[in-house]
């Protein structure tokens, strides 16, 4: 099997709306700082698994509710309800500047350490909110990943073993709050590449956990603790 070089993405990292686009928020600017803005929290735990893991980091530059960069940019989602209203010329404008500009990093990056020879382990950090409707989410992380890709599934097993040994405690669940193979980033670069070359774990961590004492503590280490679980791979 030929070496994991790791790769980590940040698709909702930030709720920044650039000039042109902020009157589509005067009514209702204060939703940009909830769950529905941004994914709250994954960019700091992103950037500390750039370093920890020896990692690459792509993280995207507006908020979801401009545009959806861990969707297809055909899903009905992609553009929000602020967005979706757009004339056509400024929705391609918009796309190009921040949607494709994202994903070809992503995919350039992907493709060249496979011509490297090596097998991508892309990690997704995302974030969830504890409280979603009348659901509450039972769970401290969430390792999403295709039930079909082997190789996908077995990393996520060994992994929750390690974290298990480390914090008996912590809440773990496979494909949830979501299903790993439903419309998002990593079920998309699946379709360019095989399990022999790429590998896409979504990883969701509870809102309601992100505060400084649970990041250093807990998140961090044991998100990390993969560094001893891929020489198994």
């Amino acid at each position: 099997m030929p070496p994991v070089s790791v790769i980590i993405t940040c698709e909702h990292a930030s709720n920044f709306i650039p000039k042109p686009y902020r009157h589509l928020f005067i009514k209702e600017h204060s939703i940009l700082a909830t769950h529905q803005g941004y994914d709250i929290g994954a960019l700091s735990v992103a950037k500390k698994l750039k370093k920890d893991l020896n990692a690459t980091l792509f993280h995207s530059q507006v908020s979801r509710l401009l545009i959806d960069t861990n969707r297809s940019i055909h899903h009905p989602n992609c553009f929000s309800r602020f967005s979706k209203n757009l004339i056509k010329k400024d929705k391609v404008l918009l796309a190009q500047k921040y949607y494709h500009y994202h994903l070809s990093r992503i995919f350039q990056e992907v493709e060249k350490k496979i011509q490297s020879k090596k097998l991508v382990l892309h990690l997704a950090i995302h974030s969830f909110t504890h409280q979603l409707n009348e659901e509450t989410r039972n769970n401290d992380i969430g390792f999403l990943y295709d039930p079909k890709r082997e190789s996908e599934k077995k990393i996520c097993t060994a992994w929750k073993k390690k974290c298990f040994l480390i914090q008996p405690n912590i809440k773990i669940r496979m494909n949830y709050p979501y299903k790993g193979n439903s419309d998002c980033l990593t079920t998309n670069l699946r379709k360019r590449w095989n399990s022999s070359q790429y590998m896409g774990i979504e990883i969701e961590l509870n809102q309601k956990l992100m505060n400084s004492y649970f990041l250093k503590k807990i998140y961090i280490p044991l998100l990390s603790s993969l560094q001893s679980v891929l020489p198994q791979f």
